[in-house]
């Protein structure tokens, strides 16, 4: 019987093993989910939480619910790599043009090792960081950060060289993310931000971090930093009910 653990709150935790079991295919297309309740008693939690892990799965794009139940859709949260790589703004797009700042192997801070799942003592990781410039205009800082083990698969991760490092995963390392998690926080710029950003400390921004991952675990952690005026924009299909029709 599945439980909850502590290393990620139970609802992450639920959702997670039924996105998984939908890509696998193990959970098949148009397969009803159990009811509310019964995740909630199978895994030791308040209904409530079983409630928010499948609102979660509804919202990737993985189930759709009607008065019959919850039921899986296969693919319709896929994202391709351009798409991702969008998303952490590593495709120009536009006429933008990218700078590799920094690139290296270093020691993890605790806080990424938690998140790419290494034990925080020793732990090393790769770090990539870049700005995304409108003309002269620096409109994005963007930072990813791998484990070391993968850099050794993929020794460009840990460099200045310009390329994009989804496409030298898939092909070095034969691992692609199958599951991604975005996060965006309006906050105040740091003195690092500001200074690549060419604004003030304090100033508004935008900022997100994201976790890709696959049946191995997590691929990527990446954080971007846009300033205020800038849009973040994805576009994705939404489905309609049967029997809808609004081509009038």
């Amino acid at each position: 019987m599945p439980r909850a653990e502590r290393t990620a709150p139970p609802y992450v935790q639920i959702q997670d093993h039924f996105r998984s079991r939908i890509l696998s295919g193990e959970i098949e297309e148009g397969a009803r989910l159990p009811s509310i309740a019964a995740i909630a008693e199978e895994w030791g939690v308040a209904p409530a939480t079983a409630a928010k892990a499948m609102a979660g799965l509804g919202v990737e794009g993985y189930t759709v619910t009607s008065t019959q139940g919850t039921f899986a859709t296969v693919g319709k949260g896929a994202v391709g790599a351009r798409d991702l790589a969008m998303r952490r703004g590593w495709t120009g797009g536009n006429g933008n043009r990218l700078v590799i700042t920094e690139g290296d192997v270093r020691p993890a801070p605790a806080y990424v090792a938690e998140l790419l799942g290494l034990e925080p003592a020793g732990a090393r990781v790769a770090r990539r960081e870049w700005v995304t410039y409108d003309g002269s205009k620096p409109i994005r800082l963007s930072v990813s950060w791998w484990s070391a083990e993968l850099a050794e698969l993929v020794p460009r991760l840990g460099t200045t060289e310009q390329g994009d490092s989804l496409e030298w995963i898939r092909t070095e390392a034969g691992r692609a993310p199958a599951h991604g998690r975005d996060y965006f926080e309006g906050r105040e710029a740091d003195v690092r931000e500001a200074k690549a950003l060419g604004i003030r400390p304090g100033d508004p921004v935008l900022a997100s971090t994201y976790l890709w991952s696959d049946s191995q675990g997590v691929i990527e952690y990446g954080e971007f930093v846009l300033p205020r005026k800038r849009v973040v924009s994805f576009s994705y299909a939404i489905e309609q009910p049967q029997g809808t029709d609004h081509s009038e």
